[in-house]
Protein backbone atom coordinates (compact mmCIF):
# COMPACT_ATOMS: atom_id res chain seq x y z
CA UNK A 1 0.00 0.00 0.00
CA UNK A 2 1.24 3.48 -0.87
CA UNK A 3 0.07 6.28 1.41
CA UNK A 4 0.47 9.97 0.65
CA UNK A 5 0.35 11.95 3.90
CA UNK A 6 -0.54 15.65 3.75
CA UNK A 7 0.17 17.95 6.68
CA UNK A 8 0.79 21.63 7.47
CA UNK A 9 3.32 21.76 10.28
CA UNK A 10 2.44 24.22 13.01
CA UNK A 11 4.73 27.12 13.86
CA UNK A 12 4.95 25.62 17.36
CA UNK A 13 5.08 21.83 16.77
CA UNK A 14 3.05 19.73 19.16
CA UNK A 15 0.97 16.59 19.43
CA UNK A 16 -0.20 16.55 15.82
CA UNK A 17 3.36 16.42 14.54
CA UNK A 18 4.05 13.53 16.93
CA UNK A 19 1.01 11.65 15.63
CA UNK A 20 1.96 12.20 11.98
CA UNK A 21 5.49 10.95 12.68
CA UNK A 22 4.31 7.95 14.73
CA UNK A 23 1.89 6.85 12.03
CA UNK A 24 4.35 7.31 9.17
CA UNK A 25 7.05 5.28 10.94
CA UNK A 26 4.65 2.51 11.98
CA UNK A 27 3.16 2.18 8.49
CA UNK A 28 6.64 1.99 6.97
CA UNK A 29 7.71 -0.67 9.46
CA UNK A 30 4.92 -3.02 8.38
CA UNK A 31 5.84 -2.71 4.72
CA UNK A 32 3.76 0.18 3.40
CA UNK A 33 5.26 2.99 1.35
CA UNK A 34 4.71 6.38 2.95
CA UNK A 35 5.22 9.65 1.08
CA UNK A 36 5.10 12.60 3.47
CA UNK A 37 4.17 15.93 1.89
CA UNK A 38 4.44 18.72 4.48
CA UNK A 39 4.11 22.47 4.24
CA UNK A 40 5.63 24.70 6.90
CA UNK A 41 3.33 27.23 8.56
CA UNK A 42 6.52 28.83 9.90
CA UNK A 43 7.04 30.12 6.34
CA UNK A 44 4.25 32.65 6.99
CA UNK A 45 6.41 35.54 8.21
CA UNK A 46 5.83 38.80 6.36
CA UNK A 47 2.60 40.84 6.06
CA UNK A 48 2.40 39.72 2.41
CA UNK A 49 2.69 36.07 3.48
CA UNK A 50 -0.16 36.56 5.95
CA UNK A 51 -2.40 38.25 3.38
CA UNK A 52 -1.80 35.49 0.84
CA UNK A 53 -2.41 32.78 3.45
CA UNK A 54 -5.66 34.45 4.53
CA UNK A 55 -6.92 34.77 0.95
CA UNK A 56 -6.16 31.16 0.08
CA UNK A 57 -7.11 29.47 3.39
CA UNK A 58 -10.78 28.83 2.52
CA UNK A 59 -9.95 27.27 -0.87
CA UNK A 60 -6.40 27.24 -2.24
CA UNK A 61 -6.52 26.80 -6.01
CA UNK A 62 -2.74 26.77 -6.31
CA UNK A 63 -2.43 23.87 -3.89
CA UNK A 64 -5.29 22.09 -5.67
CA UNK A 65 -3.36 22.21 -8.94
CA UNK A 66 -0.07 21.24 -7.26
CA UNK A 67 -1.66 18.30 -5.49
CA UNK A 68 -3.24 17.00 -8.68
CA UNK A 69 0.24 16.94 -10.22
CA UNK A 70 1.67 15.24 -7.11
CA UNK A 71 -1.07 12.61 -7.13
CA UNK A 72 -0.44 11.81 -10.79
CA UNK A 73 3.27 11.47 -10.06
CA UNK A 74 3.04 9.36 -6.89
CA UNK A 75 -0.16 7.43 -7.71
CA UNK A 76 -0.94 6.59 -4.06
CA UNK A 77 -3.54 4.05 -3.01
CA UNK A 78 -4.82 6.45 -0.38
CA UNK A 79 -4.27 10.02 0.76
CA UNK A 80 -4.24 10.70 4.50
CA UNK A 81 -4.89 14.36 5.29
CA UNK A 82 -3.94 15.77 8.70
CA UNK A 83 -3.74 19.54 9.26
CA UNK A 84 -4.78 21.40 6.12
CA UNK A 85 -4.82 24.91 7.66
CA UNK A 86 -3.95 27.40 6.38
CA UNK A 87 -1.55 26.58 3.54
CA UNK A 88 -3.18 23.49 2.02
CA UNK A 89 -6.87 24.31 2.64
CA UNK A 90 -9.73 21.81 2.16
CA UNK A 91 -9.22 22.18 -1.60
CA UNK A 92 -6.94 19.12 -1.36
CA UNK A 93 -10.06 17.03 -0.81
CA UNK A 94 -11.26 17.99 -4.29
CA UNK A 95 -7.94 16.99 -5.86
CA UNK A 96 -8.43 13.47 -4.52
CA UNK A 97 -12.05 13.47 -5.63
CA UNK A 98 -11.17 14.54 -9.19
CA UNK A 99 -8.66 11.68 -9.53
CA UNK A 100 -10.91 9.20 -7.68
CA UNK A 101 -8.31 8.39 -5.05
CA UNK A 102 -9.39 7.15 -1.64
CA UNK A 103 -8.93 9.79 1.04
CA UNK A 104 -9.04 9.82 4.82
CA UNK A 105 -8.97 12.95 6.98
CA UNK A 106 -7.90 12.97 10.63
CA UNK A 107 -9.69 15.77 12.47
CA UNK A 108 -7.28 16.71 15.24
CA UNK A 109 -9.50 19.54 16.52
CA UNK A 110 -12.90 21.21 16.07
CA UNK A 111 -11.93 23.59 13.24
CA UNK A 112 -14.56 22.35 10.77
CA UNK A 113 -17.28 23.84 12.99
CA UNK A 114 -15.63 26.31 15.39
CA UNK A 115 -13.12 29.11 14.68
CA UNK A 116 -11.58 28.72 18.14
CA UNK A 117 -10.41 25.27 16.99
CA UNK A 118 -10.14 24.18 20.67
CA UNK A 119 -13.55 25.27 22.08
CA UNK A 120 -11.60 27.52 24.44
CA UNK A 121 -11.37 31.31 24.57
CA UNK A 122 -10.09 33.77 27.14
CA UNK A 123 -9.66 31.27 29.92
CA UNK A 124 -12.89 29.32 29.62
CA UNK A 125 -14.85 26.83 27.55
CA UNK A 126 -16.40 28.50 24.54
CA UNK A 127 -19.34 26.92 22.68
CA UNK A 128 -20.58 29.80 20.48
CA UNK A 129 -18.99 28.28 17.37
CA UNK A 130 -20.43 24.85 18.09
CA UNK A 131 -23.85 26.46 18.35
CA UNK A 132 -23.38 28.28 15.04
CA UNK A 133 -23.22 31.77 16.54
CA UNK A 134 -20.56 32.97 14.14
CA UNK A 135 -21.39 36.67 14.49
CA UNK A 136 -20.56 36.29 18.17
CA UNK A 137 -17.29 34.49 17.46
CA UNK A 138 -16.33 37.31 15.10
CA UNK A 139 -17.19 39.95 17.69
CA UNK A 140 -15.12 38.05 20.25
CA UNK A 141 -12.16 37.69 17.83
CA UNK A 142 -11.72 34.08 18.85
CA UNK A 143 -8.97 33.24 16.36
CA UNK A 144 -5.65 34.82 17.42
CA UNK A 145 -7.57 37.79 18.84
CA UNK A 146 -8.04 38.98 15.24
CA UNK A 147 -11.17 40.11 13.38
CA UNK A 148 -9.55 39.26 10.05
CA UNK A 149 -8.25 35.87 11.16
CA UNK A 150 -11.59 34.93 12.70
CA UNK A 151 -13.47 36.07 9.59
CA UNK A 152 -11.24 33.90 7.37
CA UNK A 153 -11.88 30.79 9.48
CA UNK A 154 -15.63 31.48 9.57
CA UNK A 155 -15.66 31.87 5.79
CA UNK A 156 -13.85 28.54 5.44
CA UNK A 157 -16.31 26.82 7.77
CA UNK A 158 -19.39 28.19 5.99
CA UNK A 159 -18.04 27.62 2.48
CA UNK A 160 -17.36 23.96 3.06
CA UNK A 161 -20.64 23.48 4.85
CA UNK A 162 -22.41 24.80 1.75
CA UNK A 163 -20.25 22.67 -0.55
CA UNK A 164 -20.72 19.63 1.73
CA UNK A 165 -16.99 19.10 1.52
CA UNK A 166 -16.79 16.93 4.62
CA UNK A 167 -19.15 14.37 3.08
CA UNK A 168 -16.59 13.66 0.34
CA UNK A 169 -13.76 11.87 2.24
CA UNK A 170 -14.08 8.11 2.60
CA UNK A 171 -13.51 8.49 6.34
CA UNK A 172 -13.22 11.25 8.92
CA UNK A 173 -11.09 10.00 11.79
CA UNK A 174 -11.92 11.39 15.22
CA UNK A 175 -10.30 10.38 18.48
CA UNK A 176 -13.29 10.02 20.79
CA UNK A 177 -17.04 9.55 20.94
CA UNK A 178 -17.32 13.00 22.47
CA UNK A 179 -15.61 14.62 19.48
CA UNK A 180 -17.73 12.58 17.08
CA UNK A 181 -20.94 13.70 18.79
CA UNK A 182 -19.92 17.38 18.79
CA UNK A 183 -18.93 17.42 15.11
CA UNK A 184 -21.69 15.18 13.74
CA UNK A 185 -24.39 17.40 15.20
CA UNK A 186 -23.31 20.17 12.79
CA UNK A 187 -21.56 18.39 9.92
CA UNK A 188 -22.49 15.13 8.20
CA UNK A 189 -19.70 12.74 7.32
CA UNK A 190 -18.38 9.20 7.67
CA UNK A 191 -16.90 9.53 11.17
CA UNK A 192 -14.75 6.74 12.57
CA UNK A 193 -13.53 6.81 16.17
CA UNK A 194 -9.87 5.86 16.16
CA UNK A 195 -7.75 6.76 19.20
CA UNK A 196 -4.10 7.61 18.70
CA UNK A 197 -1.37 5.14 19.57
CA UNK A 198 2.21 5.38 20.73
CA UNK A 199 5.30 3.19 20.95
CA UNK A 200 7.58 2.72 23.93
CA UNK A 201 11.25 3.47 23.09
CA UNK A 202 13.46 0.42 23.67
CA UNK A 203 15.76 2.36 25.98
CA UNK A 204 12.96 2.86 28.52
CA UNK A 205 12.66 -0.88 29.04
CA UNK A 206 16.27 -0.85 30.20
CA UNK A 207 15.67 1.65 33.00
CA UNK A 208 15.84 0.34 36.52
CA UNK A 209 12.65 -0.70 38.23
CA UNK A 210 10.77 2.28 39.59
CA UNK A 211 11.74 3.37 43.10
CA UNK A 212 8.57 2.88 45.10
CA UNK A 213 9.68 5.67 47.42
CA UNK A 214 9.62 8.22 44.60
CA UNK A 215 7.11 10.85 45.54
CA UNK A 216 6.85 13.42 42.77
CA UNK A 217 4.00 13.96 40.33
CA UNK A 218 4.53 15.27 36.82
CA UNK A 219 2.89 17.56 34.28
CA UNK A 220 4.11 17.31 30.68
CA UNK A 221 2.78 19.65 28.04
CA UNK A 222 2.60 23.08 26.50
CA UNK A 223 2.37 25.88 29.05
CA UNK A 224 -0.65 27.66 27.61
CA UNK A 225 -4.00 28.81 28.98
CA UNK A 226 -6.12 25.86 27.83
CA UNK A 227 -3.75 23.37 29.47
CA UNK A 228 -4.71 24.60 32.96
CA UNK A 229 -1.14 24.84 34.22
CA UNK A 230 -1.56 28.07 36.21
CA UNK A 231 -4.74 26.80 37.82
CA UNK A 232 -2.97 23.54 38.72
CA UNK A 233 -0.05 25.37 40.33
CA UNK A 234 -2.49 27.54 42.27
CA UNK A 235 -4.27 24.60 43.95
CA UNK A 236 -1.35 22.16 44.12
CA UNK A 237 -0.89 20.98 47.76
CA UNK A 238 2.31 22.13 49.47
CA UNK A 239 2.93 18.63 50.81
CA UNK A 240 3.41 17.10 47.32
CA UNK A 241 6.24 17.48 44.80
CA UNK A 242 5.28 18.49 41.25
CA UNK A 243 7.59 18.59 38.23
CA UNK A 244 6.44 20.71 35.30
CA UNK A 245 7.99 19.73 31.96
CA UNK A 246 7.34 21.95 28.96
CA UNK A 247 7.39 25.50 27.72
CA UNK A 248 5.04 27.94 26.10
CA UNK A 249 3.54 31.42 26.44
CA UNK A 250 2.81 30.99 30.16
CA UNK A 251 6.31 29.85 31.14
CA UNK A 252 7.17 33.16 32.80
CA UNK A 253 3.83 33.31 34.66
CA UNK A 254 4.26 29.73 35.83
CA UNK A 255 7.75 30.45 37.13
CA UNK A 256 6.47 33.50 38.99
CA UNK A 257 3.77 31.44 40.72
CA UNK A 258 6.29 28.77 41.64
CA UNK A 259 8.51 31.25 43.47
CA UNK A 260 6.14 30.89 46.40
CA UNK A 261 5.90 27.11 46.02
CA UNK A 262 9.31 25.44 46.40
CA UNK A 263 7.65 22.04 46.07
CA UNK A 264 7.02 22.76 42.37
CA UNK A 265 9.89 22.74 39.86
CA UNK A 266 9.84 23.72 36.18
CA UNK A 267 12.38 22.02 33.94
CA UNK A 268 11.36 23.50 30.60
CA UNK A 269 11.12 21.38 27.47
CA UNK A 270 12.91 18.02 27.44
CA UNK A 271 13.60 15.48 24.67
CA UNK A 272 10.89 12.86 24.25
CA UNK A 273 12.82 9.98 25.83
CA UNK A 274 13.69 12.11 28.87
CA UNK A 275 10.03 13.08 29.31
CA UNK A 276 9.02 9.43 29.25
CA UNK A 277 11.75 8.56 31.73
CA UNK A 278 10.45 11.26 34.09
CA UNK A 279 6.89 10.00 33.66
CA UNK A 280 7.95 6.41 34.34
CA UNK A 281 9.47 7.38 37.69
CA UNK A 282 6.54 9.61 38.75
CA UNK A 283 3.70 8.74 41.10
CA UNK A 284 1.23 9.93 38.45
CA UNK A 285 0.88 12.20 35.42
CA UNK A 286 -1.38 15.21 35.94
CA UNK A 287 -3.64 16.29 33.05
CA UNK A 288 -5.38 19.53 34.11
CA UNK A 289 -6.71 20.65 30.71
CA UNK A 290 -9.51 23.21 30.90
CA UNK A 291 -11.03 22.36 27.53
CA UNK A 292 -12.32 19.41 25.54
CA UNK A 293 -9.00 18.37 23.99
CA UNK A 294 -9.68 15.82 21.28
CA UNK A 295 -7.03 13.54 22.73
CA UNK A 296 -4.42 13.49 25.48
CA UNK A 297 -1.34 11.87 23.96
CA UNK A 298 0.56 12.23 27.23
CA UNK A 299 -2.06 10.05 28.92
CA UNK A 300 -1.42 7.02 26.75
CA UNK A 301 2.32 7.66 26.96
CA UNK A 302 1.92 7.53 30.73
CA UNK A 303 0.01 4.25 30.52
CA UNK A 304 2.70 2.82 28.26
CA UNK A 305 5.35 3.12 31.00
CA UNK A 306 3.03 1.97 33.78
CA UNK A 307 2.23 5.33 35.35
CA UNK A 308 -1.37 6.20 36.33
CA UNK A 309 -2.95 9.58 35.67
CA UNK A 310 -5.03 12.25 37.40
CA UNK A 311 -7.30 14.09 34.97
CA UNK A 312 -9.51 17.16 35.16
CA UNK A 313 -13.05 15.80 34.93
CA UNK A 314 -13.80 16.80 31.33
CA UNK A 315 -14.54 14.72 28.24
CA UNK A 316 -13.08 13.38 26.07
CA UNK A 317 -9.96 12.80 28.20
CA UNK A 318 -11.98 10.86 30.75
CA UNK A 319 -12.96 8.41 28.00
CA UNK A 320 -9.39 7.12 28.14
CA UNK A 321 -9.67 6.14 31.82
CA UNK A 322 -10.82 3.13 33.75
CA UNK A 323 -10.88 3.10 37.57
CA UNK A 324 -7.67 1.05 37.75
CA UNK A 325 -5.51 3.40 35.66
CA UNK A 326 -6.39 6.84 36.98
CA UNK A 327 -8.65 9.22 38.82
CA UNK A 328 -10.39 12.51 38.10
CA UNK A 329 -10.59 15.80 39.97
CA UNK A 330 -12.51 19.04 39.63
CA UNK A 331 -10.97 22.51 39.82
CA UNK A 332 -14.06 23.76 41.64
CA UNK A 333 -13.16 21.38 44.47
CA UNK A 334 -9.43 21.42 45.34
CA UNK A 335 -10.12 18.69 47.86
CA UNK A 336 -10.95 16.35 44.98
CA UNK A 337 -7.33 16.71 43.80
CA UNK A 338 -6.07 15.84 47.28
CA UNK A 339 -8.29 12.77 47.33
CA UNK A 340 -7.01 11.63 43.93
CA UNK A 341 -3.43 12.06 45.12
CA UNK A 342 -4.14 9.99 48.24
CA UNK A 343 -5.67 7.20 46.15
CA UNK A 344 -2.67 7.17 43.81
CA UNK A 345 -0.19 6.89 46.66
CA UNK A 346 -2.24 4.11 48.23
CA UNK A 347 -2.69 2.06 45.03
CA UNK A 348 0.33 3.02 42.89
CA UNK A 349 2.00 -0.40 42.86
CA UNK A 350 -1.08 -2.31 41.71
CA UNK A 351 -1.99 0.35 39.15
CA UNK A 352 1.28 0.03 37.25
CA UNK A 353 0.49 -3.34 35.67
CA UNK A 354 -3.09 -2.24 34.98
CA UNK A 355 -1.80 0.81 33.10
CA UNK A 356 0.49 -1.29 30.92
CA UNK A 357 -2.31 -3.76 30.18
CA UNK A 358 -4.68 -0.89 29.34
CA UNK A 359 -2.07 0.49 26.96
CA UNK A 360 -1.36 -2.85 25.27
CA UNK A 361 -5.06 -3.52 24.67
CA UNK A 362 -6.11 -0.07 23.47
CA UNK A 363 -3.19 2.21 22.55
CA UNK A 364 -0.14 0.14 21.60
CA UNK A 365 1.53 0.62 18.24
CA UNK A 366 0.57 -2.89 17.15
CA UNK A 367 -3.12 -2.36 17.86
CA UNK A 368 -3.16 1.20 16.59
CA UNK A 369 -1.49 0.54 13.27
CA UNK A 370 -3.77 -2.42 12.53
CA UNK A 371 -6.81 -0.22 13.10
CA UNK A 372 -5.39 2.65 11.06
CA UNK A 373 -4.46 0.37 8.16
CA UNK A 374 -7.99 -1.00 8.03
CA UNK A 375 -9.36 2.54 7.78
CA UNK A 376 -6.85 3.69 5.18
CA UNK A 377 -7.33 0.63 2.99
CA UNK A 378 -9.96 -1.81 4.29
CA UNK A 379 -8.56 -5.39 4.53
CA UNK A 380 -5.06 -3.98 3.82
CA UNK A 381 -3.54 -6.37 6.36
Amino acid sequence: MKVLVLHCRYQNPGGEETVVQNEAIALSEIGHTVVLHELQNSSIRTPIDKILAAISAPFNLVQLIKLIALLKKEQPDVVHIHNYFPLLSPSVIYACKLLKIRQVVTLHNYRIICPTTTLFHKGQLYKEGVQGHYATTLKDRVYNDSYTGTAVVILMILLHRILRTWQIPDALIVMSNFQKNILSQRIKGNYIVLPHFTAVPDMLNELKKRDENGSYFVFVGRLSAEKGILELIDIWPESQQLRVIGDGPLLHDAKQLCRKKPNISITGRLPKHECLAQIKEAQATIFPSLTHETFGLVLIESFSVGTPVIVNNLPPAIELLTPDVGYTFDFSSPESLNEAIKKIKLNRSSMSDACKTHYEIHFSEKIGIERLSEVLIPTAL
